[in-house]
C-alpha cells in the first residue's frame, strides 16, 4: 500500500510463473473455491493446455495436484535422480514445511503408504512427529528474548552429536534458511562438550523484524543476509551455552541456591572476649645441635623399598628394553619404501616380548626395520569389514539369536529408507523383523559377533544412507559392512592379551587394505631404526 511496506514484508510470497513453468511441463489439476462464491472451479491442464474447466461442489481453499513430471519433456526426466533420491528431497522439503507449521496439520505418503501423518500440536510434538519418540529425551529447550531477536526451540543434547551434519534446522520468521555462520555460533555454544569433529542437532526459531534480514540474496531465498551479524553470533553462542547450563546439561554456578554464611547476633549486654591463640614462644625450627650443623623439623624420609610387584614389573620392563635395544655397532636400517614390514615370526614361549599394549588402546611390535604400533580399534574394524564383505558378496552368513531382543524406533523417513534393504541385511546374518509402524525388531546377529547396540548399528546404516546420492546394491552392501564392523570392533580402553595381539596383527597383515580402517584413517604408524635415532641425537 505504500512504499515502506517494501521493507516490512512478514508474507512469504510466491513467484506466479512458478505454477505456469510446473504447468508446462507436468499435467496439472487444480480444485478452488473462495468465501463468496458457491461453487468451487475444477480446471485441469497439461503442457500448457487448458484440458477440462467447469464448477464442482468444493470446500472454501485450493487443491492443486501435480502428476506425471516432464511428460511432454523426457529428455528432462532423464536427469531426474534415483527414486530414493528424490524421495528423500520431497521428505526434506516436507519437514522444512512442517516444522515451520505446527499448528497445521500435515501428511505425506508414498505409494499409497502413508508416511507422516502430523496432527495440530506445539513445536515439541512436531519435532516428535517427525523425527520419532527417541528425540523426547535428546532435546533441551532454547528461549531467549534480546532486543535484537526473540529466539525458540530446541537444540539436541552434547551426547547425541552426530560425526555428520544431521537434524539442523533453522527459521528466520517461519522461513527455512541455511547459515554457516550461525551454524558456527551454534556450536561454539558446545565448546568442550563436543568433540571438533561432531555436529550438534538443532531446531531453532528466530523472529525478528524484517527490515534487519535480506532475503533476495539467493534465488531458492535459503540464505540471507542479518544486519548485525555479529551481535546475532555472540547472542546465539551465549543462548546456547545458557539452555545447556539451566538444563543441567553443562556444568554451570546456580548462584541463588549457594549457602549463605549465618552470623549469630550479638546479644546484648554481654562482655565481647577476644579469640585466644595459643603459641609456642620457643619454637624454633631451624634449632642447631651443633655449630654449623642445621637440624630440620621434618624427619629424613625412609629409604624405599620396592615391593615383588615393583620389582617384577622392571623386569619386564628391562626385558622390553633389551627386545627393541639398537646396537650401535650396526649401521642403522634406512628402508626406502613407506611398505609396512609384517612383524617378525616368533615362537610362543616368546610372544610376551613381541607384543605389548599402550594406554590399552594400542599394540606395539617390532619389525625388521624398526616397530609399528597399531590402533587395535581401527585394525579390528578392517578385519571384519573385509569379512563381512566377503560374506555379501559369496553366500548367506548364519545368524545366532541374542539373548534379549530390542526393539528400534524409527522416523517415518528412516523407516522407509532402510525398509528396501533388510532383505540385504538378514543376508549378512542379522535377524531384523518389522515390528508395526516404524519399528524394526533386533533379533540375531552374525554368528561370532558382538553388537553391543542395535540402535547405534541402524543409526550408522542410516547416515550412510542419508549421505550418499547413489544406493547401488554394491554401496549398500560395503555401507553395511562398515556399520557392523564398527558396532562389532573392540573397543578403545579394552585390555588385550599377548595371544589376542597377536592373532590380531596377523589378521589384519592378511587384509587386502591393511594400513586403512573402513572409513580410510591409518591402522598403522611405523618407526624406523633412523627415526628413533634422530629423537636422541
Amino acid at each position: 500500500k505504500k512504499a515502506e511496506d517494501i521493507f516490512s514484508i512478514f508474507t512469504m510470497g510466491f513467484r506466479g510463473e512458478a505454477m505456469a513453468s510446473i504447468a508446462a511441463v507436468a499435467q496439472v489439476e487444480l480444485k478452488t473455491k473462495t468465501t463468496d462464491n458457491d461453487l468451487g472451479t475444477h480446471i485441469q491442464i497439461a503442457g500448457s493446455k487448458v484440458t477440462t474447466q467447469n464448477a464442482i461442489s468444493w470446500n472454501q481453499g485450493s487443491s492443486i495436484a501435480v502428476k506425471n513430471l516432464f511428460f511432454n519433456t523426457p529428455a528432462r526426466r532423464q536427469f531426474l535422480k534415483s527414486d530414493n533420491v528424490e524421495y528423500k528431497h520431497i521428505i526434506e522439503e516436507f519437514f522444512r514445511v512442517a516444522l515451520a507449521h505446527p499448528q497445521i496439520e500435515f501428511s505425506l505418503n508414498n505409494n499409497q503408504t502413508v508416511v507422516y501423518h502430523c496432527p495440530k500440536g506445539n513445536a515439541k510434538q512436531r519435532v516428535l512427529q517427525l523425527f520419532g519418540k527417541k528425540y523426547e529425551e535428546r532435546l533441551v529447550p532454547i528461549e531467549e528474548e534480546t532486543p535484537i531477536f526473540k529466539l525458540r526451540g530446541f537444540i539436541v543434547k552434547p551426547q547425541f552429536a552426530r560425526k555428520t551434519r544431521g537434524e539442523q534446522y533453522l527459521f528466520v520468521n517461519n522461513r527455512f534458511i541455511k547459515s554457516s555462520y550461525i551454524h558456527h555460533s551454534i556450536s561454539s555454544g558446545y565448546k568442550g562438550l563436543i568433540d571438533k569433529s561432531e555436529h550438534p542437532s538443532y531446531f531453532l526459531f528466530y523472529d525478528m523484524p524484517p527490515e534487519n534480514i535480506d532475503i533476495n540474496i539467493h534465488p531458492t531465498k535459503t540464505e540471507i543476509k542479518f544486519r548485525d551479524e555479529q551481535a546475532i553470533y555472540k547472542l546465539t553462542e551465549s543462548s546456547v551455552k545458557h539452555s545447556l547450563g539451566m538444563h543441567n546439561v553443562s556444568p554451570s554456578i546456580d548462584f541463588d541456591s549457594m549457602t549463605e554464611m549465618e552470623f549469630t547476633p550479638a546479644q546484648n549486654n554481654k562482655e565481647i572476649i577476644a579469640p585466644q591463640i595459643s603459641i609456642d614462644q620457643d619454637y624454633n625450627p631451624f634449632k642447631q645441635e651443633k655449630q654449623g650443623e642445621i637440624k630440620y623439623s621434618n624427619p629424613t624420609p625412609k629409604e624405599h623399598q620396592p615391593s615383588q610387584k615393583e620389582k617384577n614389573a622392571w623386569q619386564e620392563l628391562l626385558a622390553i628394553e633389551d627386545e627393541f635395544q639398537i646396537d650401535p655397532k650396526k649401521e642403522l636400517a634406512i628402508q626406502p619404501s613407506e611398505e609396512f614390514d609384517a612383524p617378525e615370526p616368533k615362537r610362543a614361549s616368546e610372544n610376551k616380548q613381541h607384543f605389548f599394549q599402550l594406554m590399552d588402546q594400542y599394540m606395539v611390535t617390532k619389525i625388521k626395520s624398526g616397530l609399528i604400533i597399531i590402533d587395535q580399534r581401527r585394525a579390528h574394524e578392517r578385519v571384519l569389514y573385509e569379512g563381512y564383505l566377503n560374506t555379501l558378496e559369496q553366500s548367506q552368513q548364519s545368524s545366532q539369536t541374542v539373548l534379549f531382543a530390542e526393539q528400534v524406533n524409527l522416523s517415518g523417513a528412516e523407516y522407509s529408507l532402510i525398509e528396501p534393504h533388510l532383505e540385504t541385511i538378514n543376508e549378512m546374518g542379522f535377524n531384523i523383523e518389522k515390528f508395526g509402524q516404524n519399528s524394526l525388531v533386533f533379533q540375531g546377529v552374525p554368528a561370532g559377533t558382538q553388537i553391543s547396540s542395535a540402535q547405534n548399528f541402524i543409526d550408522d546404516f542410516l547416515e550412510s544412507l542419508k549421505n550418499s546420492a547413489q544406493h547401488k546394491s554394491s554401496d549398500v552392501k560395503q555401507w553395511l559392512a562398515i556399520s557392523a564392523a564398527k558396532c562389532s570392533s573392540i573397543k578403545t580402553g579394552r585390555k588385550m592379551s599377548t595371544i589376542e595381539m597377536q592373532q590380531l596383527t596377523d589378521q589384519l597383515f592378511a587384509c587386502q587394505e591393511p594400513s586403512y580402517c573402513p572409513i580410510g584413517k591409518p591402522t598403522i604408524v611405523t618407526f624406523t631404526n633412523n627415526d628413533l635415532s634422530k629423537h636422541f641425537q
